[in-house]
């Protein structure tokens, strides 16, 4: 996780996708939305991973991300087969901020789901990652 911090000085939205093994770093980045609103960090990494690796292995992979994926990127991941996601900011702490976000949290997504449950994990390193989203509100 400390590397999705160290990613995040610069834009405190970003992700990361690790092989779950080995922690072998594939597609690390910002979000994009200023040049296309469907570009949240979660969708940036899924699409920098296919574009270096191809569409395949999943199940291996982990993403981490400064903040809760949204209702949109959850489902991507779900879509996906993604292994697992770890979030540092809560999608309450991002409303709580400011920013705008569903009150819909990826855990309500990943229970929606009939086909495949996401090993989830939420609030790693939040109170670190909490102030930097809380510094660029205030930029």
């Amino acid at each position: 996780m400390q590397i999705v911090v160290d990613v995040a000085t610069h834009n405190p939205f970003c992700a990361i996708i690790t092989n779950s093994s080995s922690g072998e770093v594939f597609a690390k980045v910002t979000n994009s939305t200023p040049s296309n609103p469907l570009l949240h960090d979660e969708i940036v990494c899924l699409n920098n991973y296919v574009n270096r690796i191809g569409n395949k292995n999943w199940s291996n992979l982990f993403l981490y991300t400064t903040g809760e994926p949204c209702p949109m990127c959850m489902s991507a991941l779900i879509w996906a087969g993604i292994g697992g996601v770890v979030y540092e900011s809560s999608v309450a702490t991002l409303k709580n901020f400011g920013f705008a976000t569903s009150t819909c949290s990826a855990r309500d997504i990943d229970a929606a789901s009939n086909f495949i449950q996401t090993q989830l994990t939420g609030g790693v390193l939040e109170a670190r990652c909490d102030t930097l989203f809380l510094n660029r509100r205030k930029v």
